[in-house]
């Protein structure tokens, strides 16, 4: 599955599922597992666009969140 990121700015950062929308199982999934990364304060998925909008601390790697949701993609 690709994605990209949309948006990024200081402490939150948007991506793109280039995937169609998003069936309620696979959102719900999405969402579980990025609110469970350290370090994530805020998730919103959004199914008709398939996009998630991730809130996150100030990080100086601001790549985790979105290496982490490669991992996911990987593996669904």
């Amino acid at each position: 599955m690709k994605f990209y990121v949309k948006d990024e700015l200081k402490g939150r950062i948007r991506v793109h599922l280039d995937t169609g929308r998003l069936d309620c199982a696979r959102a719900d999934a999405l969402q579980r597992f990025l609110e469970d990364v350290p370090g994530v304060n805020r998730v919103k998925v959004y199914e008709r666009t398939a996009d998630a909008a991730i809130s996150f601390r100030e990080d100086p790697e601001r790549s985790i969140p979105a290496g982490l949701l490669i991992r996911y993609i990987r593996n669904a």
